[in-house]
């Protein structure tokens, strides 16, 4: 990939593959600065680190060739807005994860997190403005046990984010 300006380390892209709008995050794996039309610019070596499985057929399909777009009116004007589950699990970055996972421990929404990924679901709400700032809305669906009854409780709980994911907050 080239870049007029410098990349982070990892972040999300939208990428257009013969006019099929695909949603992946990737990581930096080498970087080389350069120029492009006479001007200043970075070339970069990037690998996939999160992927929806429609997209990463898209890839695919484009790699071999193949036709990328199926022409569906209605699920492409859907793509741009709605993001499936696991495309929010793969996409969000997973410190931001283990942070927002953290806090429901905290509040008794989560049982401690050992090795294993817990099982919760994600739902992203899109982007809101609070105070003039834009922020993420997502979804975590819990479950824990309760005590020695084994009684199960299941908690919804929304968080705000930025961009950043530095200012994670719990919207009640």
């Amino acid at each position: 990939m080239v870049s007029p300006t410098a990349l982070p380390e990892e972040a999300n892209f939208r990428v257009q593959l013969e006019g099929r709008n695909v949603v992946i995050r990737a990581k930096r794996v080498w970087q080389q600065p350069g120029t492009a039309q006479g001007k200043p610019a970075w070339r970069y070596g990037l690998t996939f680190t999160g992927i929806s499985a429609d997209d990463w057929d898209a890839v695919i399909r484009f790699s071999n060739n193949d036709q990328v777009v199926v022409e569906n009116k209605a699920q492409k004007d859907l793509e741009l807005v709605r993001m499936k589950a696991d495309d929010v699990a793969r996409l969000i970055p997973k410190k931001l994860q283990d942070t927002m996972l953290s806090m429901l421990v905290q509040r008794g929404r989560l049982a401690p997190i050992d090795e294993k990924t817990p099982l919760v679901q994600y739902a992203y709400g899109g982007v809101i403005k609070r105070n003039g700032k834009a922020y993420h809305r997502l979804s975590i669906h819990s479950r824990v046990r309760e005590g020695t009854s084994h009684d199960v409780k299941a908690y919804d709980t929304r968080f705000l984010f930025d961009d950043q994911g530095t200012n994670v907050q719990i919207d009640e």
